[in-house]
């Protein structure tokens, strides 16, 4: 054996010997005594590391307020650097502790720190009972409600909103009613039901304050976004960013900052987008925000492919989708499954990535995720087109279109793709007048567009003409 791991190990078995030869009233003594010196010794905030083993002594010393407040400040002190599950420990023993002031309400914090590490199985344990507190009722639900969203458990998730929503309204307290719509919104928003978000978020914003108010301008700049409104949804996630962080929320900050993220690389700002990508990555690593790091290395992943860096796209996505896994989030193991499909169609492996597409469709399907569901249709379609399965590919661009009307999505180079390997599959199958009335249908919906990207694009350019030869052969 080592010397010094034999050292540190005989010296342990010895202090433990000489602890227990002392009976427990004077261990409780000596106990009191260290803690007293300490206290005497340390200035406060020196003392704030020490915290946990303040209290430690004071439990021994059967000082039961002072193990209480020494908790406390243990539980802030995690919590201020980051370390949540230490947090969330000591918030569990303070919650039990019978000097504690309002145990019920300690749980709730300990259930906010368990959605930080993207535990909601741990965050539903934790909640108490709530009792006749009413707001503690309606906090309880709302927690519930961003665990199940988590999850991609919408069903359940859109039921506690709604009882929270009656809940506040019966006992007339404002701030809970708007908290709880905001709730509800996001649950939508989850769905991918775009233009009910939309509507919600316009609705709620002139009567929301604060965070609420922000938490209701990120919602609405992400239904922007994916009706193509850009610039607009541009700018109302740079305003919700620098509000949350003024709030001191570094999650809804890095969210945000990860959408303004999509926006770009939309615009073409590829290597900008990437910059936000690795600003929430620092943020995710340096805060041990694991949810927020999960969904940056996907985002990561996704812009690599944009650059065609496919190797480190591959290795993020992996990444990525491993932690999907072991965090519980169906939703988001299916974005990165199909992700990769993405890679893989680039590199002309289709056969595997028709696969991802499948599989990632049918849990879309299965959590009852629109915005996914119409991705992995549309991805479906393009991959069987070009395999020759015109049939499959029809059949997928087709649901897709319909899934894209029907949450009131607007995507212009999508739909356009969409809308060309349809024509190009119905021709493949031989079906002419099909062709020919999908391209005209095509033309008329391109007639409503203005968005000049499409004409600048020289592959979108292609398949303009593509549909112009066809919808006038």
């Amino acid at each position: 054996m080592h010397a010094e791991i034999h050292y540190l190990f005989r010296h342990a078995v010895m202090r433990e010997v000489a602890y227990q030869l002392h009976v427990p009233s004077s261990r409780a003594s000596l106990h009191a005594l260290v803690l007293q010196i300490m206290e005497q010794v340390f200035s406060p905030e020196d003392l704030r590391p020490l915290a946990l083993e303040l209290a430690d002594h004071a439990r021994e010393a059967s000082e039961a307020e002072r193990e209480a407040n020494w908790l406390q400040v243990a539980a802030d002190y995690a919590r201020e650097g980051f370390q949540n599950a230490l947090a969330i420990s000591v918030l569990e023993r303070l919650a039990a502790h019978p000097s504690a002031t309002d145990s019920a309400r300690i749980r709730v914090e300990a259930a906010r720190l368990a959605l930080l590490l993207g535990r909601p199985e741990e965050c539903e344990r934790l909640l108490p009972e709530p009792g006749a507190d009413v707001q503690l009722r309606v906090d309880c639900l709302l927690l519930r409600v961003e665990a199940r969203v988590q999850a991609a458990d919408y069903r359940p998730a859109a039921d506690y909103a709604r009882q929270a929503m009656e809940l506040a309204r019966a006992e007339h307290l404002r701030e809970a009613v708007i908290e709880a719509r905001v709730s509800a919104a996001s649950v939508v928003a989850r769905e991918g039901r775009v233009g009910e978000v939309r509507a919600l978020s316009e609705a709620l914003l002139p009567e929301a304050e604060g965070l609420q108010r922000t938490r209701v301008k990120s919602l609405l700049a992400g239904a922007l976004m994916h009706q193509d409104e850009l610039e607009p949804a541009l700018e109302l996630y740079a305003q919700a960013e620098a509000e949350y962080r003024e709030a001191g929320d570094l999650r809804g900050a890095m969210g945000t900052r990860g959408n303004m993220g999509h926006i770009l690389r939309r615009l073409g700002r590829v290597e900008e987008g990437l910059e936000c990508y690795r600003h929430v990555d620092r943020e995710a690593r340096r805060t041990g925000d694991q949810r927020s790091l999960m969904i940056g290395l996907g985002n990561l992943g996704n812009a690599f492919r944009q650059l065609k860096r496919f190797d480190e796209a591959l290795e993020h996505m992996r990444q990525a989708e491993a932690m999907a896994r072991e965090l519980g989030d169906p939703h988001a193991v299916a974005m990165n499954v199909s992700a990769r499909g993405n890679v893989l169609y680039e590199l002309g492996r289709l056969e595997e990535a028709l696969d991802c597409f499948r599989l990632a469709e049918a849990e879309h399907r299965r959590v009852g995720s629109m915005h996914g569901l119409m991705t992995n249709a549309a991805n479906r379609g393009t991959t069987a087109a070009a395999i020759g399965r015109y049939e499959e590919a029809v059949a997928a661009v087709r649901e897709a279109l319909g899934l894209m009307r029907s949450v009131q999505m607007r995507h212009a180079l999508n739909e356009l793709s969409m809308r060309e390997v349809l024509v190009r599959s119905l021709q493949g199958l031989g079906r002419q007048a099909e062709a020919r009335e999908a391209a005209r249908e095509a033309e008329e919906w391109l007639a409503g567009v203005n968005d000049e990207r499409l004409r600048q694009n020289p592959e979108s350019r292609e398949w303009i003409e593509m549909i112009g030869r066809v919808a006038h052969a």
